[in-house]
């Protein structure tokens, strides 16, 4: 499985292999690493998924 992490402004992407099915707390951790780390706080997130994950994931990414 690969997460893909786009950053519309500086046009980059970031493909993150994953071992396993990853849930949306695994997500926010993985992006607190390879995102949040190097470029602090992007204006906007977008998430495809279910309001179940959202909260989750920000839930984490908050906590953290």
């Amino acid at each position: 499985m690969i997460l893909v992490i786009v950053d519309k402004l500086i046009k980059w992407g970031y493909f993150i292999v994953c071992t396993k099915e990853i849930l949306a707390k695994d997500v926010a951790r993985i992006y607190i690493k390879e995102v949040f780390a190097r470029y602090r706080a992007l204006d906007k997130i977008i998430l495809d998924r279910d309001l179940r994950f959202i909260v989750v994931f920000w839930e984490v990414f908050l906590a953290e």
